[in-house]
């Protein structure tokens, strides 16, 4: 039995080490590896693939991650590049109270808003919270086409109510000193939409920060003896922008006879910054024109994946505390000039966070804090928070993707204070 087994033990495989008799009839020896030689040799290799493969992956992940950190930072940075470059034009900003004064005037409140069908509308119904409300200038330059028209000199259309007659032969069309820039006034809003458990094949299902806007029109312009100039029958006979009833009026008192190159968005109504009061109290009576159809002014992202960590997570710090709840609800962070946009009057120059109350549904129903602002409406000046989550680019599990003492680094958070230009120079009538 003994004799057996060491027999068997001893069989070579392959290269085995064995007697081969060749033609001549000499006897050779062939060295090779044993069975359990073999594989112990397998079983060490596969160690080591596993051990670099383990390396290789980890490699791939982490650079994986350093890429998420780095889009995330430099989406985050180029949207509050955007904001500041936006908010520079601004002639008032609202804050937390002047924006409660409109909030049923801004587009999330209409009927007829765009749904979020799209998944591009902001009802009040899809988490949509407005943060930056503000009024800025708007320039038509004169190069601006209408059609296959130069703005300046428009030939009239029999039947297209965007045109204006005047005279366009050759002499009189090259001399018409008209049609310069034009600075109009434009209503901007910023929303942070939650697309928590929207399903969207299309977006991060993280959150949003959409942009809405609606404009006035370019009115016509015209210097005084001008060749080429309509005349005052002309002028006053042209199109206008008309309500539902065919009247040429912005709003139901103010009426509007002047023609427009380009007709104002349908329900603008200008504000009114020159009655007496502060440009808080004129911009919080400001209302839309009734025969309005936001649907057709579409809201537009401006970046994706922006932090969807609601308020309640005990692991968000938010830099700037809540509003006073008694008038004029001033907020002591937002009126120091290292965490909010600082004031040099504290009695008449009151700053406030908005959202005023990140708990409260109506006043933030997104439920979010990763877009905030504080504002100094009087002096145009905001400051603006933003924060990324760069886990959600790789984590679809959103109880895997929110912060930790240990992956702050994943949620780059940016602010900016930013002054506005005021109201100089604009025709406010």
């Amino acid at each position: 039995m003994k004799k057996t087994i060491r027999k068997f033990l001893s069989l070579r495989i392959g290269s085995l080490q064995r007697k081969k008799l060749l033609a001549n009839g000499k006897r050779i020896y062939v060295k090779g590896f044993t069975l359990i030689e073999l594989l112990v040799a397998m079983f060490i290799t596969s160690i080591i693939v596993s051990v670099m493969l383990t390396f290789l992956v980890g490699v791939l992940e982490s650079d994986r991650k350093e890429q998420a950190k780095s889009e995330a930072q430099e989406e985050v940075q180029a949207a509050l590049s955007y904001i500041t470059d936006d908010i520079q034009e601004a002639l008032y900003i609202y804050d937390a109270t002047s924006l409660s004064a409109i909030n049923s005037q801004l587009p999330h409140k209409q009927s007829d808003a765009p749904n979020d069908s799209s998944t591009e509308g902001c009802r009040e119904d899809t988490k949509c919270t407005p943060i930056l409300v503000f009024w800025k200038r708007y320039v038509y330059e004169p190069t601006t086409k209408l059609g296959t028209d130069y703005l300046g000199c428009l030939p009239y259309k029999s039947g297209t109510a965007d045109y204006i007659a005047c005279n366009t032969s050759a002499s009189s069309a090259s001399a018409a000193p008209f049609g310069g820039d034009n600075f109009t006034f434009s209503l901007v809003a910023y929303y942070l939409k939650s697309d928590v458990n929207n399903n969207s094949s299309t977006w991060s299902n993280t959150s949003r920060i959409l942009r809405w806007e609606l404009k006035d029109g370019y009115r016509w312009y015209c210097a005084d003896n001008s060749v080429g100039c309509p005349d005052d029958k002309k002028l006053n006979g042209g199109p206008s922008y008309r309500d539902s009833n065919g009247n040429p009026a912005i709003s139901p008192v103010i009426t509007d006879k002047n023609p427009y190159f380009i007709l104002p968005d349908k329900g603008f109504n200008r504000p009114d910054f020159v009655s007496a009061g502060t440009l808080s109290q004129n911009a919080s009576k400001w209302k839309k024109f009734d025969d309005f159809d936001f649907g057709t002014n579409k809201f537009t992202t401006l970046v994706d994946f922006i932090d969807d960590t609601k308020y309640d997570d005990t692991q968000i710090k938010i830099d700037v505390g809540a509003n006073s709840t008694t008038a004029p609800f001033n907020n002591p962070d937002c009126q120091d000039p290292v965490k909010g946009v600082g004031v040099t009057d504290p009695v008449n120059m009151i700053a406030q966070r908005v959202p005023a109350d990140f708990s409260n549904g109506i006043a933030n129903p997104s439920e979010l804090t990763s877009f905030y602002a504080c504002v100094a409406p009087e002096q145009v000046t905001a400051r603006v928070y933003l924060r990324g989550n760069a886990l959600s680019r790789i984590q679809f599990n959103r109880t895997l993707r929110k912060p930790t003492d240990n992956n702050s680094t994943f949620f780059p958070s940016l602010n900016a204070r930013i002054f506005g230009r005021s109201s100089l120079g604009l025709n406010k009538k």
